[in-house]
């Protein structure tokens, strides 16, 4: 979503100034795309009994929101492979934070 987001309308709201390659509405599009996407996933995997977490619903919801905050701005390092960095950034924190 980033890259869809971001070379569309990121022309018109500007790029960080320290990564002329990212804009900020690309980077917002992949901070609410990965936390909807990561809500959705954890429920969906608990309804069918995949996993289940011992937090609340809200503090689920929470630290998804922390984690998928934390990706985004892991993928605008533009000295990283952001292929790879996101991924595995948002594995650690989901297996430090959700487990």
């Amino acid at each position: 979503m980033a890259d869809l987001v971001g070379r569309r309308i990121g022309k018109f709201t500007g790029k960080w100034p320290f990564s002329s390659s990212k804009s900020y509405a690309g980077t917002a599009a992949f901070a609410l795309s990965s936390f909807l996407a990561g809500v959705f996933l954890c429920s969906w995997f608990q309804h069918f009994g995949a996993f289940s977490l011992e937090l609340s619903r809200d503090e689920q919801v929470l630290r998804i929101a922390f984690i998928s905050l934390a990706a985004s701005l892991v993928e605008l390092i533009d000295s990283l492979d952001d292929n790879w960095t996101v991924p595995i950034s948002a594995a650690v924190l989901s297996y430090l934070l959700l487990y």
